[in-house]
């Protein structure tokens, strides 16, 4: 289970955040990295937790899709990493001026390094946050931190091991689902991994129509172009898509990103259902990354 930590006890005023540290004279330091640059991506990918939330393709998306002003953070200590904690600053007018690690993102924990120093990260970031007169910051996932305070919200999230290999992941699943993944693949539905922007603008027309029905409104098609050009086009990202008569009924997109893929969106047409091609879709995506 994740869950999001809402947090701000009261502290002091602090000095402008620059690349400099902001604690000269304690052991570990924090500093402020450039989070589209290599050196961030690099130091995410040493870590084993890290996920797409964590790479530099989603914060150029969403810092070109929503203005969101990132503070990507190194805590070092005599040079050696202990903790990454990637936050944006979210203005809006319905809950001000607020730090959040990261939005929308389901799951971004801090990266804490092994024997990495727990109990000067919430004070650093507490700081950081009355520097910046935030209202509040945001965790998703601080469960690395051990924090003793309790969530303001808690969600399920959910892993596979892609390891095992596609056979024995199939031999994995319940029979229900097995049963939908074999009806699908015995009708004339086709399925295909795609990296094009024509594969993203048909997933988006069916984003679209689920979101309506169910009462959602979707994000700009901006949005969807920018992960494109940011992560699907450089590899970090694929769509796969299920169709019938050259009619695409469902899909969805994935991320990857070191050791972990993540899926984050899916969409269908409401006949999906009958033909089970959403399962088919997630079926096709297991098999492509095992």
């Amino acid at each position: 289970m994740t869950a999001v930590l809402d947090y701000l006890p009261p502290m002091p005023e602090i000095g402008r955040l620059g690349s400099r540290a902001l604690f000269p004279e304690a052991d570990v330091e924090m500093r402020a990295i450039d989070p589209f640059g290599s050196e961030w991506d690099q130091l995410a990918l040493s870590h084993p937790d890290a996920s797409f939330f964590h790479s530099s393709a989603w914060a150029r998306t969403l810092t070109k899709s929503y203005g969101h002003k990132p503070f990507y953070l190194s805590f070092v200590s005599s040079g050696v990493p202990q903790a990454l904690v990637p936050m944006m600053e979210v203005t809006s007018a319905f809950t001000g001026r607020r730090g959040v690690g990261l939005p929308f993102s389901d799951c971004c924990s801090p990266l804490l390094f092994q024997n990495g120093d727990k109990s000067s990260i919430l004070p650093r970031l507490s700081a950081l946050a009355s520097q910046h007169a935030w209202k509040y910051f945001e965790l998703r996932d601080p469960r690395s931190l051990e924090l003793s305070v309790d969530p303001a919200n808690q969600y399920f999230s959910h892993s596979l091991n892609l390891q095992q290999g596609p056979d024995a992941l199939f031999a994995g699943f319940s029979s229900p689902v097995r049963r939908a993944i074999r009806k699908a693949e015995k009708s004339t539905l086709s399925v295909q991994v795609a990296q094009s922007l024509k594969s993203v603008q048909e997933f988006y027309d069916l984003h679209v129509q689920t979101r309506r029905r169910h009462g959602l409104p979707p994000q700009p098609f901006s949005f969807f172009r920018n992960l494109f050009e940011e992560a699907i086009r450089t590899g970090l990202g694929f769509v796969v898509q299920a169709t019938i008569e050259k009619r695409t009924i469902a899909a969805a997109i994935f991320f990857r990103f070191g050791r972990t893929a993540l899926y984050k969106y899916g969409a269908s047409d409401s006949v999906a259902r009958d033909l089970r091609a959403n399962n088919l879709v997630m079926w096709e995506a297991i098999r492509f990354l095992a």
